[in-house]
């Protein structure tokens, strides 16, 4: 049987992939399990969500990624208007390969979506992540659930994956879940 190095979240927007993706690097953290990664989350005034925040994982560094702010100019998602120099302040060095293969680290990348498939670095760096065939790294990462964005759909086929459904039924076990798979990969 393929040993399962990468886990994709999927589900629709606001289903919980971000609460659960944070949840289970709080988890590792209690463990002393390296990681490192990249999260998003949303920005909101008087109800209304107005833009999206990237933030790295460890160090909180965070920097607004898209906004809804007529004086931004970029590429668009929407209403959005996404900074790309943003994405890859934050991601790039949150994506780094190891320096060490011998230690086990888990990369979280939340989310593998438009907005961040803008940057080409970023694209870059979630591509020679996803191509390293080595027994110590493990990809957590959230994709849109939509099907149509090519690069999510060729790390959908790549070796090593499954992918998990959130749904409202599930979104209470989802963290289980991931650490479950997670510690039959050998990350305990």
């Amino acid at each position: 049987m393929e040993k399962i190095r990468r886990i994709l979240i999927t589900g629709e927007p606001g289903i919980g992939k971000t609460t659960a993706i944070k949840k289970i690097s709080e988890i590792l953290e209690s463990r002393n399990i390296k990681f490192k990664g990249i999260y998003t989350s949303e920005i909101r005034e008087d109800g209304n969500r107005v833009g999206f925040n990237i933030i790295n994982i460890k160090s909180g560094d965070t920097l607004t990624m898209a906004s809804v702010a007529k004086e931004w100019k970029g590429p668009k998602v929407g209403k959005y208007t996404v900074n790309v120099d943003a994405v890859e302040s934050v991601a790039l060095s949150a994506l780094q390969p190891p320096t060490d293969y011998l230690t086990n680290i888990v990369y979280f990348i939340d989310e593998i979506g438009k907005m961040e498939l803008f940057s080409e670095k970023f694209k870059k760096a979630v591509q020679t992540l996803f191509s390293l065939d080595a027994e110590n790294i493990r990809i957590i990462a959230t994709v849109p659930s939509k099907r149509n964005i090519q690069e999510v759909e060729e790390i959908r086929r790549s070796k090593h994956t499954t992918e998990i459904i959130v749904t409202r039924k599930n979104r209470g076990t989802i963290v289980d879940h991931v650490l479950h798979v997670l510690d039959e990969t050998g990350v305990k």
